[in-house]
């Protein structure tokens, strides 16, 4: 299950991701995807969908995306933060996460957890017959608009987040420091070679679908 909040930031999007079968403990595992905008509506949504919130993922370091993490960290005090190994320099540099464009100067603290190309990320459930139902997120790294962006990737049900690499439409700029249009380039042929079918939801606009990206 996926929820899409939106428009009470700085224009990008913040997910909440959730297994919609519930673990041991009965709560549904949870991840964050770019905290974005205030918690205070995503955190309302956790509560009334019991949803135990595993992490805190940024796609990458951009203020737009990672402006509120603070108050994302008071709420869930057991999440745990993650990105890719490649985006430290950008967290903590306000030049390299573009902080001085909306009038600030923010240098964030690094993630706990760093994820590479690869990893799984897993949200944990039971089904109605006592089965193991978990869901499995792989992280695919698309460097370009950022070293460290990183698109995650559900096989089963061939759904897929991509920050600010591929948009409905479009795709991420490269002109900030640390950005690279070559690199966006093999990301972008990366991602469009893979099947039609994929939904994807980006970190600004509307959902689309591989197929359609490739017109």
């Amino acid at each position: 299950m996926l929820k899409q909040f939106s428009g009470i930031g700085y224009g990008a999007n913040t997910y909440v991701v959730y297994n919609d079968n519930k673990n041991k403990q009965g709560k549904r595992e949870a991840f964050i995807v770019d905290p974005g905008n205030p918690v205070r509506e995503i955190l309302s949504y956790a509560v009334n969908n019991e949803l135990d919130v595993k992490y805190i993922i940024l796609s990458h370091g951009h203020y737009d995306h990672v402006s509120f993490i603070e108050e994302y960290k008071r709420a869930f005090p057991d999440a745990v933060t993650m990105c890719h190994e490649e985006e430290s320099k950008v967290l903590t540099d306000p030049e390299a996460n573009v902080s001085y464009l909306f009038g600030d100067t923010n240098a964030y603290e690094d993630c706990a957890v760093k994820v590479k190309e690869g990893d799984n990320i897993i949200l944990s459930g039971i089904d109605d017959n006592g089965a193991e139902a978990d869901m499995k997120f792989t992280v695919m790294h698309t460097p370009g608009h950022t070293p460290g962006c990183i698109c995650l990737y559900n096989e089963e049900e061939r759904l897929m987040l991509t920050g600010d690499t591929l948009f409905a439409g479009g795709y991420g700029r490269t002109d900030f420091k640390y950005g690279s249009g070559a690199e966006l380039m093999k990301s972008l042929r990366r991602l469009l070679s893979m099947e039609d079918e994929i939904v994807f939801y980006s970190g600004h606009g509307e959902m689309s679908r591989i197929g359609w990206e490739k017109v």
